[in-house]
């Protein structure tokens, strides 16, 4: 083999290791989903537990 096909390869398979050891330390240094539950419940303009459908369409007529 040539030795820019190596050099490609170790390339490649560094950049690869490099990656997968990123996404798994951000796993395990990164920040912790704790307070999941509060993070993803509904705020609207300050009403924390809204009434009826949020997704309302207003007919509108452009001139």
């Amino acid at each position: 083999m040539s030795t820019e096909l190596v050099l490609a390869s170790v390339i490649f398979v560094t950049i690869g290791f490099i990656l997968v050891g990123v996404f798994v330390l951000t796993r395990y240094i990164g920040p912790k989903n704790e307070l999941a539950q509060m993070k993803n419940t509904v705020y609207e303009s300050g009403v924390s537990n809204p009434v009826g459908n949020t997704n309302i369409d207003f007919q509108l007529n452009f001139i």
